[in-house]
């Protein structure tokens, strides 16, 4: 043992003497060993270099000695101005023993703080042919390097630049080929497509054959943006390939990268990727799975409204020509109330530009987003679903198109306090219309109708509403009683928005209005925001028929202005005065009447929040008519009778009895008359009234407070009884003799007396200003706009 150990102690003895040997005899030859260094790379380098300083490092990486080369400058072979290397330093390692004995080995290559810059030719060729190839194995062997290591580096490819942190590879370099194998870390990448700063870790191998001038590169492992990469990279005749796979990358990682425009820069999103890609020709695409995962997506033209949603699917990614462009030809899609699936066309990011085809739905009740692009005018509904199949896109413009057909079932709402709802379907096409048929309620009130939207989304963006209507509904009931509908309609309710013109056809099977029932009711008009016009309207009433136009003009919220030409014809005398309750007086009632009514003309008055019209604004220039009218059991006709009984000139002449008797039932001959209503009084014109009891003229004004004003003249010759009994003498006016009786005071206590012709000419001047006020202002209510 103890021999052994002595032998073990000379051998370290010799070693150390032989170290220190070798290093005291490299220290002394530094500058020969430098020199043969330096021809050595004079003779290989074909272009010109810059070497500031040399230094020989023998303990760093003993055995293996170093030379260094600082501030190292090499030029490219493609031109020769260009520079290929820029070196903070370059060291170049060979193994001791081997210098020793003559022969320099390169061992190892380090290279620190350089710019490296690779620059292809027109003709092909790269500036790399720096190089002269040994002519004998022996020399060839100088360059396997071991190690090859690049640190704190940046290499530049034409106009794309990658900085490397660092770098490390073995290599064989014979005359025409090299094999290189190694790992490392790229820190920042740049190029005119896109940018990153994350950090990527490989492991790759690397072939090159000079010959043919042909790369071939595999990256088996590779860390990048939080995911894993495999590629494999292959230059041949000036065409770069690349195909690679890619796992779990996150799309958040990968939006900074593409450079997303606003506002789709804001997308956020934890969701991964699974993925293959390849790069060709300068065109990059592939082909990713995206895990369902939440989205933050941003709506274009809509600053500061997000949709939050869930979304997963497959993705075609590709870029060309500068432009990046995107295919979903799967994409699910669901948020609290809503649902989506379908594909993505042609979404151009730089653009903002996308198609897509699908079918989704929504639950109005759940879904809290609501984008102001896909809002109408109004309150969206407060419950029921919407159902679609259709394409939907947005041009880089922000202008959305939307084809297909939908489905609404069971929307309900409220439209200014009203209540309403929906259910129907139709088509779409936002370039040229949407139809949508359907049934619906409002405020109560059931109908069904059709409607058409010309250009649909160009209205949406403008703030319109154009709307061609069709409604039809059973019923509509309003309890004039009361001055509200069975659920209140207000005036505000009817008053549409901003941009509102609306062409409508309506039709009401019934429409009642207290007791006064209309059937089979039409109506064609536009409706604006101020002004609503009927420019025909058409109903059965009263056993007979209403027709004409009409319109509400809407001067404030709390007021609006009804004007109308009505023109009714064969109506029944005593179901008029039955639905309008006898007009509110007692002296002429429906049990007294029976005969046909028909009447022109204009009318005008107020409607005020609660649809109650005002009577004191009503203005009336018309003309009615009655024709096959009876009177039976008038209750005023006694009263004259008595009066006639009473007056000490006309008692000789009259019979009342006589009278009473012949009045009890009178047939009336077909008569028409003027009737103007203004400032709570109508004015009655006179009229002559004949009758199969006697001959009447009246004339005058009923006041809406039940005052009375009238003159009734008789012909003499229906008064008096067969006695002939003297009298004076009575003008003649062109009627025959007549005596005319004054009626004043109210419809419930009226008063008589003898009318003196001064009194009646006095009247007829003042019915003819009141006539041609009246003309002049409906002549300017009909002209209005």
């Amino acid at each position: 043992m103890r021999k052994i150990k002595s032998f073990a102690l000379l051998v370290f003895i010799a070693l150390s003497l032989a170290i220190g040997g070798s290093a005291y005899w490299l220290f002394q030859n530094e500058d020969k060993v430098e020199a043969s260094i330096l021809k050595a790379l004079s003779e290989r380098l074909k272009t010109d270099g810059h070497i500031e300083s040399v230094h020989l490092d023998v303990w760093s990486s003993f055995p293996h000695v170093s030379l260094v080369l600082s501030n190292v400058h090499v030029l490219g072979s493609a031109n020769r101005t260009d520079t290929l290397v820029r070196a903070q330093e370059l060291a170049l390692e060979c193994n001791a023993w081997k210098l020793l004995q003559g022969q320099y080995q390169l061992q190892a290559l380090r290279l620190e703080g350089a710019h490296v810059h690779l620059l292809q030719g027109r003709n092909g060729q790269w500036n790399t042919d720096v190089w002269k190839s040994s002519e004998d194995s022996t020399k060839t062997a100088l360059f396997a390097i071991d190690e090859l290591a690049v640190l704190n580096s940046t290499v530049k490819v034409g106009n794309r630049q990658i900085e490397i942190a660092e770098a490390f590879a073995s290599l064989e370099w014979s005359n025409s080929a090299m094999i290189a194998s190694g790992f490392g870390q790229m820190d920042r990448f740049n190029s005119p497509e896109w940018s990153t700063s994350s950090p990527l870790r490989w492991e790759a191998s690397c072939e090159y054959d000079a010959d043919i001038n042909q790369l071939s590169l595999s990256m088996k492992q590779a860390e990048w943006m939080g995911a894993n990469w495999q590629l494999e990279l292959a230059y041949a005749s000036t065409e770069w390939t690349a195909t690679g796979q890619t796992d779990q990358l996150a799309i958040s990682k990968v939006i900074p990268v593409i450079d997303l425009p606003r506002p789709w820069n804001r997308l956020q999103t934890e969701a991964k990727a699974d993925g293959n890609w390849s790069w060709e020709s300068g065109v990059f695409k592939s082909n990713w799975h995206v895990d369902t995962d939440h989205w933050i997506v941003p709506i274009a033209g809509e600053e500061g409204f997000d949709l939050n949603l869930d979304a997963g699917g497959k993705i075609w990614l590709k870029y060309e020509k500068g432009q990046w462009r995107a295919d979903l030809p799967m994409l699910e899609i669901t948020a609290p109330g809503l649902d989506w699936q379908g594909e993505v066309r042609d979404f151009l990011p730089q653009r903002g530009s996308f198609d897509t085809e699908g079918s989704g739905s929504i639950d109005w009740e759940r879904w809290i987003g609501m984008p102001e692009p896909i809002q109408w005018t109004g309150q969206r509904p407060g419950s029921g679903t919407l159902t679609w199949n259709a394409t939907i896109g947005l041009s880089g413009s922000d202008a959305w198109t939307v084809r297909g057909d939908w489905h609404a079932n069971a929307w309900t709402g409220a439209f200014n306090g009203t209540p309403w709802a929906f259910s129907g379907e139709g088509e779409i096409d936002s370039e040229q219309r949407l139809e949508a048929t359907g049934t619906a309620s409002w405020d109560g009130i059931p109908l069904t109708g059709q409607a058409k939207i010309l250009r649909p989304m160009a209205q949406l963006q403008e703030g319109t509403s154009r709307i061609e209507l069709s409604v039809a509904m059973d019923h509509w009931a309003y309890a004039a009683e009361t001055n509200a509908t069975e659920n209140a309609i207000g005036l505000g309710s009817l008053r549409l928005p901003e941009g509102t013109d609306w062409t409508v056809e309506a039709k009401i099977g019934h429409l009642q209005y207290g007791l006064w029932a209309m059937e089979n009711v039409t109506a064609n008009g536009q409706l604006t925001p101020n002004r609503w016009s009927v420019a025909r309207f058409s109903a059965n009433t009263l056993s007979g028929t209403l027709s004409g136009d009409a319109s509400i003009e809407f001067q404030s919220p709390q007021k609006a202005v009804v004007i109308a030409h009505p023109a009714l014809a064969g109506c029944d005398l005593h179901e008029l005065f039955f639905a309008f309750n006898d007009f509110d007086q007692k002296t002429l009632r429906a049990e007294h009447l029976t005969g046909t009514f028909g009447a022109t003309g204009s009318v005008q008055f107020q409607w005020l929040n609660d649809l109650t019209w005002q009577p004191q604004t009503l203005d009336v220039l018309g003309t009615a008519s009655i024709s096959g009218g009876t009177l039976k059991n008038l209750e005023a006709f006694d009263d004259i009778a008595d009066y006639l009984k009473e007056n000490r000139m006309m008692a000789p002449l009259v019979d009342p009895n006589d009278l009473r008797s012949r009045l009890k039932y009178v047939e009336l001959e077909d008569l028409e008359s003027a009737v103007y209503i203004s400032n709570e009084s109508v004015q009655l014109p006179q009229v002559d009234i004949r009758s199969s009891a006697m001959n009447i003229s009246l004339e005058g004004s009923y006041g809406f407070n039940e005052s009375l004003d009238y003159t009734l003249g008789f012909a003499m010759r229906d008064l008096r009884n067969s006695r002939n009994d003297e009298f004076g003498l009575i003008e003649d006016d062109g009627l025959g003799q007549q005596f005319f009786i004054a009626m004043n005071g109210t419809v419930n206590e009226p008063s008589y007396r003898w009318d003196r012709d001064a009194q009646k000419n006095h009247r007829r001047e003042n019915l003819q200003r009141e006539k041609e006020l009246l003309k002049t202002l409906f002549r300017r209510s009909s002209d209005q706009p």
